[in-house]
């Protein structure tokens, strides 16, 4: 009994203390981001390959939305509504229900990424302190 109690109250992916009831759902958020930049990438190779004046879009890599419930997908942080062809290195998951936005912007060309969060909350603990996580 006292595992079970104890484990429940771990985050089973980093092993931190759960914070708060939804940190699953939001490491699954950020997690997926990660993995549509990626997709991005290789998308970008294979249309390459094919056509070297094609760049992917959101449409190429759209099925994500099906692997993230409880988000919506979409090019921006503070947009309403995907753009249908906008770029694929911009894209942020907006909650459905109360908790944190997320957006990762990757620049081909540096290969850095910038990595937000809202809202900003200047708690000690919070994972979204400084707008970055």
């Amino acid at each position: 009994m006292f595992f079970a109690y104890a484990s429940s109250q771990l985050d089973l992916f980093t092993g931190e203390r759960a914070e708060r009831p939804g940190s699953l759902s939001r490491y699954n958020a950020k997690l997926t981001l990660e993995r549509l930049i990626k997709e991005c990438a290789v998308k970008e190779a294979e249309l390459g390959l094919a056509h070297p004046s094609n760049a992917p879009t959101h449409d190429d890599i759209s099925t994500v939305n099906e692997r993230l419930p409880g988000y919506i997908i979409t090019h921006s942080i503070n947009a309403s509504k995907l753009e249908p062809r906008s770029s694929c290195y911009s894209v942020a998951a907006i909650p459905m229900m109360d908790q944190f936005s997320y957006q990762i912007i990757y620049n081909k060309g540096t290969g850095d990424s910038n990595k937000t969060c809202l809202p900003i909350i200047k708690e000690d603990k919070s994972e979204c302190k400084d707008g970055t996580w």
